[in-house]
């Protein structure tokens, strides 16, 4: 969210509340986690920036529904049935060199819970145990096609580079033997992925532009189309995915692909 003084910053704040007051008015509980350009950009540091629009969504979707909160890398965990539990990661933050995570702490040193001596990984698989179904949230996919034309997507922002591959052996290590569905965005397309570091992870992040990329060779669906993944979950071990893609017939959307995971 721009500063009070830039001249985007009323367009900015009008085009997000707008977005919220509809997700608000489905009624449905909902959970806003931040990206790499929620922080100013690709290589944005701004937690400034990041805590106006903790401001905005929660000024219109209530308290604690910007997760994790503003600055802090996660996990932010939040029950959702009984044995079913939804973890929130900052993965922006989590990509960050360590000077600019000590920039960001020493922004807010009080802000996040306190965590001395305990890893980002180790409060993450501390945070799977004895769950049977963990969703886990973040913004940058852990598996995926990946980007076709690597080298117009600058690190740490795609596979390959190394602050991305060590966030990803991060999550495959706290997730292994755990039943756990990794849920993100990033790469503007759909994708449903068995295997990798994640047993399932799926990439619902097309209500915008729309980038090119190859299918994963784990993956049970891909389409490079706007569109959006829905899981319908009745019990840790009863998870139905369903895609659905933009239909000039229906306003929900047509349904196009759906699996049990």
């Amino acid at each position: 969210m721009p500063p009070v003084s830039a001249p985007a910053h009323g367009i900015a704040t009008e085009r997000l509340r707008q977005q919220l007051l509809q997700l608000r008015e489905t009624g449905a509980t909902t959970v806003v986690l931040a990206g790499n350009h929620d922080w100013g950009g690709t290589h944005g540091v701004s937690v400034e920036t990041l805590l106006r629009q903790e401001q905005l969504v929660e000024s219109v979707l209530g308290p604690g529904s910007f997760l994790p909160p503003a600055g802090c890398p996660g996990p932010a965990i939040r029950k959702l049935f009984p044995n079913v539990q939804l973890v929130a990661l900052d993965s922006q933050l989590l990509l960050f060199s360590e000077s600019e995570r000590r920039d960001v702490r020493a922004a807010q040193p009080t802000r996040c819970p306190e965590t001395t001596g305990v890893s980002p990984g180790e409060q993450l698989r501390q945070a799977l145990e004895h769950v049977q179904l963990s969703l886990i949230a973040l913004h940058h996919p852990p598996e995926s096609g990946a980007f076709s034309e690597a080298r117009s997507v600058p690190c740490p922002q795609r596979h390959g580079c190394k602050r991305y591959e060590d966030l990803r052996r991060t999550i495959q290590l706290a997730a292994r033997g755990k039943r756990a569905i990794c849920l993100a965005g990033h790469d503007h397309n759909l994708q449903i992925i068995q295997g990798g570091v994640c047993p399932w992870t799926i990439v619902s992040g097309a209500l915008s532009d729309v980038h090119q990329m190859p299918r994963h060779p784990g993956a049970t669906f891909h389409e490079n189309s706007n569109g959006v993944v829905r899981l319908d979950i009745t019990g840790p071990e009863n998870v139905r995915a369903r895609v659905f893609v933009p239909s000039s017939a229906d306003p929900s959307g047509q349904l196009r692909f759906e699996a049990q995971l």
